[in-house]
């Protein structure tokens, strides 16, 4: 079964929120083809924001489904500038399709199978070990990035959302909503222990006294 460059992305996308421990880059936020506003610029296939570390680094995975559509990728005004999104920048195809070889300086490479199951081709979360991650990250990062188009991507579809304020409130009701409700279960629990010892009582004490 071939995969849809929309198929990639959604799995670069999940792929960006995996854990360490799932071989993932573990981000808090991953968006696949976001909005870029009225400005334009570099549409990221899957982009993710990892905030866990002293050093906030950003994910870019790019979806080729062909050789010739990663060829074009690399005429792009944002491949040869500091116009690029992502720290860390992942190709991600089908198997084989792009080669080791073929890759840019920094760029990892991951494949997909028929199935939709990942391999990990040049990536250090091959390994869920954080200090041999780490160490292997160092040389992939790219410094000089479009931070201000990454706030904009991620703004933009915050904005799809509707009021983040109002969001958040819901969130925040909801949380003080399953609270309160996790109280009440463990209320019932209790009460739930303490009729099922007086029924015990109830039906054995006496004869044992």
């Amino acid at each position: 079964m071939s995969l849809s460059h929309s198929e990639l992305c959604e799995i670069g996308r999940r792929w960006l929120l995996r854990s360490l421990s799932s071989k993932g880059p573990g981000c808090r936020i991953a968006l696949a083809e976001p909005p870029i506003g009225l400005h334009g610029g570099e549409i990221p296939d899957a982009i993710g924001w990892r905030t866990a570390d002293a050093l906030p680094s950003t994910y870019m995975v790019e979806a080729k489904t062909s050789r010739s559509d990663f060829h074009a990728d690399a005429g792009k005004m944002h491949r040869n500038s500091l116009a690029g999104v992502g720290n860390y920048r992942f190709y991600l195809c089908p198997e084989g399709v792009i080669q080791p070889d073929d890759l840019p300086e920094k760029w990892g490479l991951l494949w997909v199978n028929g199935n939709g199951r990942m391999k990990h081709i040049v990536s250090p979360f091959a390994t869920a070990r954080w200090g041999d991650v780490s160490k292997a990250l160092t040389p992939m990062r790219f410094e000089n990035v479009n931070q201000r188009h990454e706030t904009s991507i991620l703004a933009n579809a915050l904005a799809r959302v509707g009021d983040p304020q109002a969001v958040l409130a819901e969130v925040r009701e909801s949380q003080r909503r399953a609270n309160w409700l996790a109280k009440q279960c463990d209320q019932q629990r209790a009460d739930i222990r303490e009729l099922s010892s007086r029924l015990f009582m109830a039906k054995f004490g006496e004869g044992e006294a």
